[in-house]
């Protein structure tokens, strides 16, 4: 096969410049998506200068648009903000070069690796596709894990994957054990996206969350999901919850332990008092209950019930006083 490329093709459209750099070091490691937006800021930087304006033109997932995009931050091809500066680019024909399997067995005699906080020194996504073979046929361990995590996402890895979990893997120490949990986390979200499981691990990893602590972790997470899939259908919510209602969810539940009856027993109040859905008036009423002990439905409808009672009673009473009153004045 001769391919040939068509003339016709420069016309009058104009010409966008690509640094060589792009295709000869990063085609193969970028990802599509990293892809398709370095090409839409090469080709019109004034238009596609901020996220917006790219999840808009590509269709995208926030977050996989913001892993894509502190790839190439990371790689020295741009910066996210006025106040960063640029990183020094690579421009060798291969970065880092060869990797000594040696490398490879002196970490592994280093001990049990643990997991540790989330440092943007760490080099995620840089590793070519020679090292990260070269990891794979080295490291036993890593190999298992690669297969372990085609069978939970259902697919096989490509090169863009398989470098982010090396980059897990190596640069983040997170042990076998930490990983297959997350990479299931992953799974039961409906998010088996390699770029998402970086963003989850780093987010577990900066909330202290180690190899120790991440099977509890995950508990509560998946219990809270249910939760909360509980008690949006409850409240007739039909939309995803914003971070403020999750926070919320959470303290009435982990804190609070109350169960979901006194969570819609709030809410009934708050749409009789104001006819509205309003989670901080919620968070008011159940705060109230939970400083008197009130931590179940029944007992905050019990509450409510002798409440009302304690209301018309000191209605009729005033009623009374103003009939008496009346009639003294006759």
């Amino acid at each position: 096969m001769d391919i040939a490329l068509n003339p016709l093709v420069w016309g009058d459209g104009g010409i966008t410049a690509i640094p060589s750099v792009i295709i000869d070091k990063h085609l193969r490691l970028c990802g599509s998506l990293a892809l398709k937006a370095i090409l839409l800021i090469f080709r019109d930087q004034s238009t596609y200068k901020d996220e917006n304006a790219l999840r808009e033109k590509l269709k995208c997932d926030s977050s996989d648009l913001s892993d894509a995009l502190n790839y190439w931050a990371q790689s020295g091809i741009i910066k996210l903000s006025d106040k960063d500066e640029f990183k020094s680019p690579d421009l060798s024909p291969a970065a880092f070069g060869e990797i000594e399997a040696e490398a490879f067995d002196e970490k592994k005699e280093e001990g049990k690796k643990t997991a540790f906080k989330a440092d943007d020194s760490l080099r995620p996504f840089l590793l070519t596709r020679e090292e990260v073979s070269a990891m794979v046929k080295n490291d036993k361990t890593l190999a298992q894990l690669v297969s372990e995590v085609q069978e939970i996402f259902g697919r096989t890895l490509n090169s863009h994957d398989l470098n982010i979990l090396a980059a897990l893997y190596s640069c983040y120490d997170l042990t076998p054990h930490f990983m297959v949990m997350l990479f299931n986390f992953c799974k039961n979200m409906g998010r088996c996206s390699m770029p998402y499981a970086k963003k989850v691990a780093e987010d577990w990893m900066d909330k202290g969350i180690d190899d120790n602590t991440v099977d509890s972790h995950v508990d509560k997470l998946t219990y809270l999901m249910s939760v909360e899939g509980r008690i949006k259908k409850a409240l007739g919510i039909e939309r995803n919850l914003i971070k403020s209602e999750k926070k919320h969810i959470e303290v009435w539940v982990t804190e609070y332990k109350m169960d979901v009856d006194i969570i819609v027993k709030a809410y009934e109040i708050c749409i009789e008092k104001i006819s509205k859905l309003n989670f901080n008036y919620m968070n008011k009423i159940l705060t109230n209950w939970y400083q008197s002990n009130i931590t179940t439905g029944e007992a905050a409808e019990a509450f409510s019930s002798s409440k009302g009672k304690s209301d018309k009673q000191r209605e009729e009473s005033e009623f009374m006083k103003l009939l008496e009153q009346n009639y003294d004045k006759e």
